[in-house]
């Protein structure tokens, strides 16, 4: 069985009573740079007129919004938006001497609209790293889901194009990703990351956010929950410094539910002798 690792704080007892996971949008992951593609260029003058128009009709509608209301009584959305359209069409000839100023716009948009529609689940081939049961486990004192990467929930794409709903491992690179709008994909946008994350060996799946089985309104960011069958969870492991609370709390989730009744526990314990994590069924 192919397992892959979901490190959790104690709190997150609910994503076993509740089997519901947080799918999290690009700018709220602790890596800046998640998210932010560097985009050189809008691309071939045909390109960027058609991205740029494209986009014309929402930025239309986001500036009229800003008008106060003797602005809106003095010219009606329509003649707005016919002016703007107006004005666009009479900058056209002059679009290759202004692309580089819109550049920095639509990486902007790009970013935006990527945080409102899009969330990634993280998971991990390894459940011993002493590193992330620190950042992610809150000091070993939280514990890590083993889910089934086999499951068909981990791989429900629509079809061999998309680029959604399935697992692929993440791409550590050297250099950051660039290059003109156009040449930009989904591996470029989600799945690279600098070589410094590599320890994390690290898988993802990217879901719309609009799929979200419930949505919890927080600031500044919403957050997005998605269930996912209980035969995809295979095995829980306790921290080496979980409480006893944390523990008896996942116990009883697992007994309250007849359908995880499966799961096995492990145990995360400190080596005495190397700096490292062991994964063992039993505590000694």
């Amino acid at each position: 069985m192919n397992l892959l690792y979901k490190y959790l704080a104690p709190d997150r007892v609910d994503v076993v009573a509740k089997r519901l996971i947080r799918y999290t949008q690009s700018s709220a992951l602790n890596d800046p740079f998640e998210g932010r593609p560097s985009i050189t260029a809008i691309s071939d003058n045909e390109t960027a007129r058609l991205a740029f128009q494209n986009l014309l009709p929402e930025q239309t509608m986001e500036s009229y919004k800003q008008l106060d209301e003797k602005q809106k009584k003095l010219i009606s959305f329509e003649l707005f938006s016919a002016l703007v359209n107006a004005r666009f069409k009479a900058l056209e000839p002059q679009l290759p001497n202004v692309l580089n100023a819109f550049t920095p716009f639509v990486k902007k948009v790009i970013h935006e609209k990527m945080d409102k529609h899009f969330g990634i689940l993280s998971l991990s081939e390894v459940a011993d790293n002493v590193l992330m049961w620190s950042h992610y486990a809150a000091d070993h004192t939280g514990f890590v889901l083993g889910f089934d990467a086999t499951n068909p929930h981990f791989d429900e794409r629509k079809s061999e194009a998309d680029d959604l709903r399935h697992l692929r491992p993440v791409v550590y690179a050297d250099d950051r990703p660039k290059g003109p709008m156009n040449e930009w994909d989904g591996i470029k946008l989600f799945w690279v990351k600098s070589k410094k994350w590599e320890y994390e060996c690290e898988w993802r799946i990217v879901r719309p956010l609009a799929d979200a089985t419930e949505i919890l309104r927080t600031t500044p960011y919403s957050v997005h929950l998605f269930g996912y069958p209980a035969g995809s969870l295979r095995e829980i492991i306790f921290g080496a410094r979980i409480l006893d609370s944390t523990k008896q709390a996942l116990l009883n989730a697992v007994i309250a539910d007849p359908a995880v009744s499966h799961i096995r526990f492990k145990y995360a314990r400190i080596d005495d002798n190397d700096f490292l994590i062991r994964i063992e069924d039993t505590v000694s």
